[in-house]
C-alpha cells in the first residue's frame, strides 16, 4: 500500500508495483531513499536497484510513458521528484542532480557495452 507524507516522501510495500511500463509517466520519478525494486522489461529482470538509486527519471525528464515495470522487493521508501518539484529540490539539495547524471551515465556505459557485444556476435554469424 502506497503512503504518502508531507515531505515528498512516499512508501510502497513488498511486491507493489510502482509503475508499470507503457502507462504515462506524469513527469515523475523517485529516489530510492531504504529498500530495493526490480526493474522489468516484458517479463525479463533487467535490473534491481536499491539505495541511492533513481527510478523513473526518463520519465521526468522526457515526460515519455513508462519505459519498464518497477516493483517493491520489499518496504521501500523513497523520495517523490516531479516536474513541479525538480527545480526546487535540485537547489535545496544540488548532490541528487549529480545522483541522476551518475545513474544515467552508469546505464547509457552498461548498454552502450551491451550493443557493441551483440553486433560483435552479429558479426561473427555472418
Amino acid at each position: 500500500m502506497t503512503d504518502r507524507n508531507d515531505e515528498n516522501r512516499i512508501s510502497f510495500s513488498l511486491g507493489e508495483a510502482i509503475f508499470t511500463e507503457g502507462e504515462p509517466g506524469n513527469k515523475t520519478m523517485y529516489l530510492i531513499e531504504k529498500g530495493r525494486v526490480e526493474v522489468l522489461k516484458g517479463d525479463a529482470v533487467v535490473a534491481r536497484l536499491g539505495a541511492g538509486e533513481p527510478i523513473g527519471e526518463m520519465s521526468l525528464l522526457l515526460d515519455e510513458p513508462r519505459s519498464a515495470t518497477v516493483r517493491a522487493l520489499n518496504s521501500v521508501e523513497a523520495l517523490e521528484i516531479t516536474g513541479e518539484n525538480f527545480g526546487e529540490i535540485l537547489t535545496k539539495r544540488p548532490g541528487i542532480g549529480r545522483t541522476i547524471m551518475k545513474a544515467l551515465a552508469q546505464r547509457l556505459k552498461v548498454t552502450t557495452k551491451a550493443l557493441s557485444e551483440a553486433q560483435a556476435k552479429l558479426k561473427e554469424k555472418s
